[in-house]
């Protein structure tokens, strides 16, 4: 057996073993009873570096870590740190951990407290309850789709939150059907105790866009907390590094700062701007293909500029938390370079309202987010605008669909569903937009992120690529080192070959050009 599958062979003896001492009716009574839950959710909810401190004695991989650690002691230094919530280890065997150490540590501070534990059993949610967790953790690949969904209900209808473990695609599949509000990437595999502490980011971008994540797993030093915030990940789970830390509170306290640091840049509207500050290689037009949507301030678009990003993007949908006037945008736009398309999106605007905007906010090309008709699109056109229409369809009623629009009108697919007409990061089949790459080239958008672009773009053949939440440490706040990190990726993929430079100039040329 794998390690995972000893320690669930392990705790299936053990939790057989307490049915017999401990009844489950005694359980279901004292988990009734609680009215004093903390919160775990809610706490990592809040904005800037979240971190769940972990308690920890011992693991598989490393052995003895803190065997004679005080509890209590420990979770007051957490506290006096700034760490967001604790996670306290209660397995035995393998981890040499106790309820006693949750007791004591939950009793020493306010914060709200996971129980970390391989969780098999409805026995052990309610015994979660009432030993005064606050939260749980479920491992998804330890269950089978049944155990996943009754064992959640089952915490949720008691009061706790859960905190959903997965560690790949297929984990991360499973976790999205759950619905589940607070999902964990392990940068550990289980079966071996192998790390990467780069996989959390390359799999964020596959989660469904209303959960919280969090990185677990192979965070050591200052260097990976920054490259866990690059990723796009603010909430952390910690143990080892601060178990052994001299000064646990000093560390948390550093890394708050490097959070607030690193969260911060995005918000500076003077930020970047040269191609010295924007990154390896300046100006490069690989990326002209390349629109970052949903810009709220001049600096982040003069830093996307820098790195040679094609398009930029001002929202006019005022039901978005990317939203600018025209006005506004005109501002953020000023001084770019020609090179760089600025492109407005409009939801179900006439094409007067749109042509008076567009000439308001100086763009000079219009995307067409709702349900406008061909002759929106002519008369936009018209006007003297280059127009990309949006297509949510997939498979021949795409191809029909771009078909019927008038000639030198692009095309923008994107499938995923969600609350905005743009921005939600709903990932969607990528391949069903494959049969309109043998007509044409278009643009794709919808959960795309420097995880997955290449995937993406393999999968629908697309040729230019549209990307908003993608890039944000929060709604309508994009993260510079997650577009740094994105232009690199299709930078180094476009000069190796990986990926294929289609119909250069998509955004220029309004995606009207056919392969």
């Amino acid at each position: 057996m794998n390690i995972l599958e000893n320690i669930v062979a392990t705790r299936r003896q053990a939790v057989a073993g307490a049915q017999r001492r401990v009844p489950q009716s005694f359980l279901e009574r004292e988990a009734a009873g609680r009215r004093d839950y903390r919160g775990f959710t809610a706490a990592l909810a809040r904005p800037g570096l979240r971190v769940i401190a972990e308690i920890k004695r011992a693991s598989p991989s490393r052995g003895a870590i803190a065997p004679a650690l005080d509890p209590a002691a420990v979770a007051r230094a957490y506290a006096a740190g700034g760490a967001a919530a604790l996670s306290i280890l209660t397995e035995p065997d393998f981890f040499k951990g106790s309820p006693d150490d949750l007791h004591r540590a939950r009793a020493a501070c306010d914060l709200p407290v996971l129980r970390k534990d391989f969780i098999i059993d409805p026995y052990q949610v309610y015994e979660t309850a009432a030993l005064g967790a606050d939260a749980m953790l479920l491992i998804v690949r330890m269950l089978d789709d049944e155990q996943l969904h009754e064992l959640h209900a089952l915490a949720q209808q008691l009061g706790l939150d859960v905190l959903t473990e997965v560690h790949d695609a297929g984990d991360i599949e499973r976790a999205n059907a759950l619905g589940a509000p607070l999902i964990g990437i392990n940068n550990r595999d289980l079966a071996h105790f192998k790390t990467d502490s780069a996989q959390a980011g390359r799999m964020v971008g596959l989660l469904h866009p209303s959960c919280l994540p969090v990185a677990l797993s192979g965070i050591l030093d200052d260097d990976d907390i920054r490259q866990t915030l690059a990723g796009g990940i603010t909430r952390v789970l910690v143990g080892e590094a601060l178990v052994r830390a001299e000064d646990p509170a000093a560390t948390l306290r550093r890394w708050n700062a490097i959070g607030n640091e690193v969260l911060a840049q995005p918000e500076a509207d003077d930020a970047g701007g040269t191609d010295e500050s924007a990154g390896k290689g300046g100006r490069n037009q690989t990326l002209a293909n390349l629109k970052i949507c949903g810009i709220t301030s001049a600096g982040t678009a003069r830093y996307c500029s820098g790195l040679g990003i094609g398009a930029l993007g001002a929202v006019f949908f005022e039901g978005s938390p990317r939203y600018v006037t025209p006005a506004r945008a005109r501002e953020i736009f000023k001084g770019l370079p020609p090179a760089t398309a600025r492109v407005g999106v409009f939801v179900d605007k006439t094409a007067d309202e749109v042509i008076a905007m567009a000439r308001e906010a100086g763009l000079d090309t219009v995307q067409l987010h709702g349900g406008e008709s061909a002759v929106t699109c002519r008369l936009v056109q018209q006007a003297g605008f280059r127009v990309i229409k949006v297509i949510r369809s997939g498979g021949a009623s795409l191809v029909t669909a771009a078909r019927a629009l008038p000639s030198g009108v692009g095309v923008l697919v994107e499938c995923g569903r969600g609350v905005l007409p743009g921005g939600n990061g709903a990932v969607w089949q990528w391949q069903t937009a494959a049969p309109l790459a043998a007509e044409r080239a278009f643009a794709m958008a919808g959960g795309l992120n420097s995880a997955n672009i290449l995937e993406a773009s393999r999968r629908s053949g697309a040729a230019a690529w549209d990307i908003s939440s993608g890039v944000e440490r929060a709604p309508g706040v994009k993260d510079h080192a997650a577009i740094g990190t994105l232009a690199q990726r299709l930078r180094d993929a476009l000069a190796s070959g990986k990926l294929a430079c289609r119909a250069p100039g998509f955004w220029a040329a309004a995606g009207g050009m056919h392969t």
